[in-house]
């Protein structure tokens, strides 16, 4: 698919109107923008993952790191964040609740309709692929993303080389 690559940072950009800027930027959607290291754009938000912050729909706040609001009307402020949607709670740092009816057990536990997100264990799974953030591998749609070392890629085409995680169907 048409986008951009980032070399120095192993950053894949798989989708149309891709921009990276700066190191360990990611952007997966098109016509998303990565300004600082570690960002990432998906759809209707972004997400920056060095700060531990994501936003990805509208009336987010994220005002400490660590702090995730998904959904409309979610503020974040310290641990132990407040979901405002029905059937949330947090009880431990770092655990969202986005959907109705989801249950967060650990600490940094997100549990969403198709896929969970746990960040303390460095493990995003979402819809069609997964991200382990601890790692820096993030395998995402139809190719992977891997930032650091020791990063696995489960979806098809993906695997890790000596340069990083790439993907077989992309053309380097």
């Amino acid at each position: 698919m048409a986008g951009c690559q980032c070399e120095t940072a192993g950053c894949r950009c798989e989708m149309a109107g891709c921009q990276c800027e700066m190191a360990g930027c990611q952007c997966e959607m098109a016509g998303c923008q990565c300004e600082m290291a570690g960002c990432q754009c998906e759809m209707a938000g972004c997400q920056c993952e060095m700060a531990g912050c994501q936003c990805e729909m509208a009336g987010c706040q994220c005002e400490m790191a660590g702090c995730q609001c998904e959904m409309a009307g979610c503020q974040c402020e310290m641990a132990g964040c407040q979901c405002e949607m029905a059937g949330c709670q947090c009880e431990m740092a770092g655990c969202q609740c986005e959907m109705a009816g989801c249950q967060c057990e650990m600490a940094g536990c997100q549990c969403e309709m198709a896929g969970c997100q746990c960040e303390m264990a460095g493990c995003q799974c979402e819809m069609a692929g997964c991200q382990c953030e601890m790692a820096g591998c993030q395998c995402e749609m139809a190719g992977c993303q891997c930032e650091m070392a020791g990063c696995q890629c489960e979806m098809a085409g993906c695997h890790r080389g000596k340069a990083g995680c790439h993907n077989d169907t992309i053309p380097q």
